[in-house]
């Protein structure tokens, strides 16, 4: 206390209380690092009650326009939309007497089935609907949204198939574009399926790896299983051999004949891991194989896009006539 008390007293006019921070008391400091300049004789600071830009935002500005959340919308996403009221914690799993659910954003009750799955609410359901999840992540009005949608009578637009997993189908985006999960609504390109979705992420939305991804599947089938591998010598079999019955001399001989390149993309190893060992899962389903049925060397951005699209050239000749098709709209 007497440290405290050897301590100038605030600048400011009427303040008693010693002088920590600089030539300020902690409360006047930070009243002059937020703009707020009056002190009240119940020590809160007075804040000029400026309402947000924002049409229809009732809440007080905290920057020289916006509010809070407004601001923070500015800021990331580059364009601001109408928030809704702050609700309890209980909210998300409340009813009307229709079963209907309240939007956390459009405050619409809607039916169950417009909210898309999440594992975060107690319900099973996320607390916005599927509407403006879309809108707010890739800026499409919901009118376009359905539009796609009854394009491909709601299923995906590169494999025909429904989405089997309760999510609602994903939008895709041209990253060239757009980077991350995000979108300008601009570069939309379509509505596909999660998996789908995926093993455009994995072949990095190249056309050339697609098309070579389906002729390395091709060649497989035409050229057949391999013969039956030998059991090699004790001590040289390697830790691929109970899994793929891959031996240690063979998988250096498979990396010599790719010239340590990936059998799909042709792009060198630069990960700094393994080559992964591809086989026909036709053959083998699951995580080991026969031996026979090893197919190459891929790395794992490929070996990954390949299980997405299901082994199926068909499947990957259909998404790169997807990016095509895109590619001819744009440029038109």
């Amino acid at each position: 206390m007497t440290d405290i008390l050897m301590h100038p007293t605030c600048r400011a006019d009427e303040c008693v209380r010693p002088a920590l921070v600089g030539s300020w008391c902690p409360g006047h400091a930070v009243a002059r690092y937020r703009r707020e300049t009056t002190w009240r004789a119940s020590d809160r600071i007075v804040v000029d009650a400026t309402p947000c830009a924002f049409d229809g935002c009732e809440a007080r500005a905290v920057t020289d326009t916006l509010c809070g959340r407004h601001a923070r919308q500015k800021a990331k996403h580059g364009r601001m939309w109408s928030l809704a009221a702050r609700r309890s914690n209980g909210a998300p799993q409340e009813r009307d007497s229709l079963g209907r659910k309240q939007c956390a954003r459009c405050t619409d009750w809607q039916p169950p089935a417009a909210f898309p799955a999440s594992p975060l609410y107690a319900d099973g359901l996320s607390s916005r609907c599927t509407g403006c999840r879309v809108e707010e992540a890739y800026g499409l009005s919901p009118e376009r949204y359905a539009a796609l949608l009854a394009e491909h009578d709601g299923k995906c637009a590169v494999c025909g198939e429904a989405e089997t997993s309760g999510r609602a189908l994903s939008v895709d985006h041209d990253r060239a574009c757009c980077q991350g999960a995000r979108s300008c609504g601009r570069c939309v390109r379509g509505l596909l399926c999660g998996r789908c979705n995926m093993g455009f992420g994995h072949m990095r939305d190249r056309s050339e790896a697609i098309v070579r991804a389906a002729s390395y599947l091709t060649s497989w089938r035409r050229r057949g299983p391999r013969d039956a591998p030998e059991e090699p010598p004790r001590g040289s079999k390697g830790r691929l051999w109970s899994k793929y019955r891959v031996s240690i001399a063979g998988y250096e001989g498979m990396v010599r004949e790719q010239s340590a390149r990936c059998a799909v993309c042709d792009e060198p190893n630069s990960s700094g891991r393994a080559l992964c060992v591809d086989h026909d899962h036709t053959c083998c389903a699951g995580k080991t194989s026969c031996g026979r049925c090893v197919r190459g060397l891929v790395c794992g951005r490929c070996n990954k896009g390949l299980g997405y699209f299901r082994d199926s050239p068909e499947l990957l000749h259909a998404a790169n006539a997807y990016l095509e098709r895109y590619a001819a709209k744009t440029s038109s």
